[in-house]
């Protein structure tokens, strides 16, 4: 008994010392006012490409509130602000294309970007480029991010398909 009250006790405190560490974290950029609602919708310049064809993507987010809110954004493309989901039809997760060595990482760093109420950021990138794309096949994409680092809140898109022929 003696063992468990003294785990619980152990417990609790790395809890108590994880909650006030994490606190300490805070920027002062996280008392700017943000995040807000926002909404994501994505579009493609094509619904059908022939295997090797160029595809973009265009990411619109959308402040939906009356009132200013700033998103930490990352200098470049769709791929730092966004996480980007490409599958199959089977349901496969579509792996990065030949050209991408690696997939950058996202850090903490990024520039505070703000937008007025009912305002839209547009970001474009071109999927073939970016994914496998080779094997003629249906494939959807979805777009989505996290608000807050913090907050945990993610929003997600609206999904689109496309065809790649052979």
């Amino acid at each position: 008994m003696k063992k468990l009250v003294f785990l619980f006790t152990v417990g609790l405190i790395l809890t108590l010392t994880w909650q006030m560490w994490a606190q300490e974290q805070t920027s002062p950029a996280d008392s700017i006012p943000g995040p807000g609602p926002v909404s994501l919708k994505i579009s493609l310049d094509h619904d059908e490409i022939s295997s090797g064809g160029e595809l973009v993507l265009t990411v619109s987010m959308t402040n939906l509130s009356k009132e200013e809110h700033c998103y930490k954004m990352m200098r470049g493309g769709v791929m730092l602000n966004f996480d980007v989901e490409v599958l199959k039809a089977s349901g496969n997760k579509v792996g990065f294309s030949p050209m991408i060595e690696s997939h950058s990482s996202r850090t903490s760093s990024g520039k505070l970007q703000c937008m007025q109420g009912g305002a839209t950021l547009l970001k474009t990138m071109r999927l073939n480029e970016t994914f496998d794309l080779a094997t003629p096949d249906t494939y959807t994409v979805r777009v989505s991010r996290y608000l807050s680092g913090r907050s945990g809140e993610k929003v997600s898109s609206n999904i689109l398909s496309f065809k790649i022929l052979p």
